[in-house]
């Protein structure tokens, strides 16, 4: 992989608010290798593009789908990156689909059984990817604390 080709990696990713966490989780769900620098050209190449896509910067594609409603307003919807980004955080706090669909449910206060992540608003998927964001880094400063504690009583 070449430098310039590292550096439009993470440049997309940072549009994109992804951070190395994320970043790394997709290049794993995408070519099964834990690093950038493992990464073939072929990979690579796959990688970028997927990035692209989720920035919108691939023609016929939008970042943020937009859809004007009965009485003429716009709405613009959830882009794919953000629908990663739940899906990763959820899976990272161990969610199930239901678990997750009552989450969502409770803190944007819709109705659950009618809930589609589509369906979610660009603000409404920002604001839960925050709040799914604090909830794991409270997991993991918890967990921390405890494996702390566990060392100075052992």
């Amino acid at each position: 992989m070449r430098k310039s080709q590292l550096r439009l990696i993470w440049f997309l990713a940072r549009k994109i608010g992804y951070d190395s966490e994320i970043l790394h989780s997709l290049i794993k769900k995408m070519t099964h290798k834990t690093s950038l620098k493992e990464l073939s050209d072929d990979e690579t190449k796959k990688v970028i593009n997927k990035l692209k896509q989720f920035a919108g910067e691939n023609e016929n594609y939008h970042s943020h789908p937009i859809k004007v409603n009965e009485i003429g307003e716009t709405i613009e919807y959830a882009s794919p990156a953000q629908l990663y980004c739940i899906k990763f955080y959820a899976e990272k706090l161990k969610f199930t689909p239901q678990s997750l669909t009552t989450f969502i449910a409770q803190y944007l206060k819709l109705n659950r059984y009618t809930l589609d992540l589509k369906q979610l608003t660009k603000r409404q998927a920002t604001s839960l990817i925050i709040r799914l964001k604090t909830q794991y880094q409270r997991q993991q400063a918890k967990i921390k604390f405890q494996q702390s504690q566990s060392t100075l009583f052992s």
